[in-house]
């Protein structure tokens, strides 16, 4: 990862802009600190990828708070078609300045270079195939799949660097790394899976009770343990006739928030950024 960083800190100095991918569900955990450092004096757009998983209220709280930061962003979905013309205009917006003062100098018809950077499994990838129209850029979801540095032309006036994820190796906040883990960010193994998951359901009791009664009909679980035992028993998870399986019943929650069972949730508000 370090050689990654030092490669995207010397390919800087030749970036008009930055644009760089976050979840639109963690729009602050996903906010990568080395990248804020090394791209600091550079114009940066911020593409908040995924809304179309987030809560849509709390996107609306999210786009006071950017605009209250004068933060130049846009909340999309980046497997829509449509999405490329709002990202396309915000960069050539953030890039007007540039191109004026190159008409100044007496530089004709010179394509802005961005570079597009973002952590693992925030719909990088994908964001570059409808920028370019085609499939360029490998997409899976699971963290870190793309490996190379790569130069894809979107048009006569846009070039795109794309880079690897970067992620920072570990998290000051530990509520941050879990918040990542929940929107699968990172690799389940980096942090201990009851940890992760006790949280999450917390957060669900709290801001989506009707979503978690809903998608498990389980109404009188009281905490964390309980809700498990209930879910075990529910699914009939057992390693023998009289003892519930709640390793097993506590993976089978993990994948349904990884796999986005409950709609629209937002695992943060700008309240806690206040």
């Amino acid at each position: 990862m370090t050689k990654a960083n030092r490669r995207m800190q010397e390919h800087l100095k030749a970036i008009d802009i930055v644009v760089e991918i976050r979840d639109a569900r963690i729009p602050m955990a996903s906010e990568n600190p080395l990248l804020k450092q090394l791209a600091q004096n550079k114009l940066k757009v911020i593409v908040f990828n995924k809304a179309d998983l987030a809560d849509p209220n709390i996107t609306k709280a999210w786009q006071a708070y950017f605009d209250d930061q004068h933060d130049n962003y846009v909340f999309v979905n980046a497997t829509q078609a449509s999405s490329r013309k709002d990202i396309v205009n915000m960069i050539e917006k953030v890039g007007q300045p540039k191109r004026e003062r190159d008409r100044a100098r007496g530089i004709k018809n010179r394509p802005l270079k961005v570079m597009v950077v973002g952590i693992p499994n925030v719909g990088k990838s994908t964001l570059i195939n409808l920028l370019a129209k085609k499939k360029m850029a490998a997409v899976a979801n699971r963290p870190g799949i793309t490996r190379t540095t790569t130069w894809i032309h979107i048009s006569k006036n846009l070039v795109l660097m794309d880079t690897p994820g970067v992620l920072w190796p570990k998290f000051d906040d530990p509520i941050i790394g879990i918040k990542l883990a929940l929107t699968n960010a990172i690799k389940e193994q980096f942090l201990p899976i009851d940890v992760v998951c006790e949280h999450g359901y917390d957060y669900l009791v709290k801001h989506y009770s009707d979503a978690l009664k809903a998608r498990y009909g389980i109404v009188d679980s009281v905490n964390y343990h309980e809700f498990l035992e209930a879910l075990a028993s529910a699914k009939n998870m057992r390693l023998t006739q009289d003892k519930l399986d709640i390793e097993r019943a506590q993976l089978f929650f993990f994948h349904d928030i990884k796999d986005h069972s409950f709609d629209h949730v937002s695992w943060e508000t700008p309240n806690e950024y206040l």
